[in-house]
């Protein structure tokens, strides 16, 4: 009986290896699947409007400022810059990507924002340097309301990914509410050439609302994070293609929304 018990131990445990071997090698591949399955939200940023022009294309379909694609879709990107400009890359969620202005680029993740930086020429004289960079490009985001701006301070608003941090505070009070875009927004005192983290009062700023997410009986409020603590802010106009805002601080900011239910009218 010992015999046959050896005998069949000697049988079993290669088979048992192989099977274990087998899970080994398919599991991850089955992991791979399930992270990669679902769709991505995917944002195309020009930083620099003034200096180049960008365009994006799914399928041989041009399409702006962002699309939602399957996770591992190809998004074609191309990128031409204006005389006395150049192009510095596409970043990929604020990491350099490709130095060329035509790319392919396969998307993964449920959010991938792709970033164009264009820079001047060293060429330019003092004079025409300094008006260059006096201008905001990357302001077409966020701006005072005009007849509210506060002398010598500049916006700077651009369109990034924001890390954990940051949404784990906009998820603490944004509700049932959706994010749909996430910013830095600085401040810069042009006279002193410094960075502001606060104004000395709070200002009235405008927001544009992307095309793409306007719709009909659709809320929309701010969120931002400053040294780590949120603060919701409700839209103060009533226009669909713009969000009106109060604040005196710099830093992180999400666009939220939501669909509300029309109240039925009363007969």
């Amino acid at each position: 009986m010992k015999a046959n018990m050896i005998s069949f131990i000697r049988k079993f445990v290669p088979l048992f290896a192989l099977v274990c071997a087998a899970v080994v090698f398919t599991t991850p591949a089955k992991v791979q699947a399930e992270e990669t399955a679902g769709d991505c939200l995917v944002l195309v940023i020009n930083d620099q409007a003034g200096m180049g022009s960008i365009e994006s294309y799914y399928n041989g379909q041009r399409f702006t400022d962002s699309i939602t694609v399957p996770q591992g879709s190809v998004i074609t990107l191309r990128a031409q810059y204006y005389p006395r400009c150049t192009f510095e890359g596409w970043w990929m969620n604020n990491e350099l990507y490709r130095q060329q202005p035509n790319v392919d680029v396969t998307v993964s993740g449920p959010m991938c924002v792709l970033t164009a930086k264009f820079d001047q020429q060293m060429s330019y004289n003092k004079q025409a340097e300094q008006k260059f960079t006096q201008t905001s490009w990357v302001n077409q985001n966020c701006r005072f309301v005009k007849g509210k701006e506060v002398q010598y301070v500049s916006v700077t608003s651009s369109l990034v990914l924001q890390g954990e941090a940051c949404i784990n505070a906009f998820n603490l009070v944004k509700e049932d509410f959706a994010i749909a875009r996430t910013y830095n927004i600085t401040f810069t005192n042009q006279k002193k050439n410094e960075l502001l983290k606060k104004l000395d009062a709070p200002a009235q700023f405008v927001m544009k609302i992307p095309e793409q997410l306007q719709a009909a009986n659709r809320e929309f409020r701010v969120i931002n994070v400053f040294e780590g603590q949120p603060t919701v802010m409700a839209d103060e106009d009533a226009d669909p293609a713009t969000i009106t805002f109060t604040t005196d601080k710099s830093g992180a900011y999400a666009l939220i929304y939501k669909d509300v239910v029309p109240t039925p009218a009363a007969e």
